[in-house]
């Protein structure tokens, strides 16, 4: 079976809409560039959330896990009513 991949190259709107500071030192530019990537696509709080309910499976205790499944459910929350937007 073969794979065939697509690659279109991004415009000057969309490539200049997400630039960011690239300085970087130790990884703190990138992880900027990420957080304004979900939080502009409105992706950060399922994202946040998946990650956490990932955290929550490798869990032992049983009270934590419990913690971890509530925060879920808030960030589900928040995803469907709520939008991140940045302080002037």
């Amino acid at each position: 079976m073969s794979t065939v991949a697509y690659a279109l190259p991004l415009s000057n709107i969309i490539t200049n809409h997400w630039r960011l500071p690239k300085v970087v030192r130790d990884g703190v530019a990138e992880s900027r560039e990420r957080l304004e990537v979900l939080t502009r696509s409105g992706d950060y709080f399922i994202t946040l959330a998946t990650t956490i309910d990932q955290l929550s499976k490798q869990q032992q205790d049983p009270t934590a896990r419990e913690a971890l499944q509530t925060i879920v459910s808030e960030l589900l929350y928040l995803q469907v009513y709520y939008t991140i937007s940045k302080k002037q």
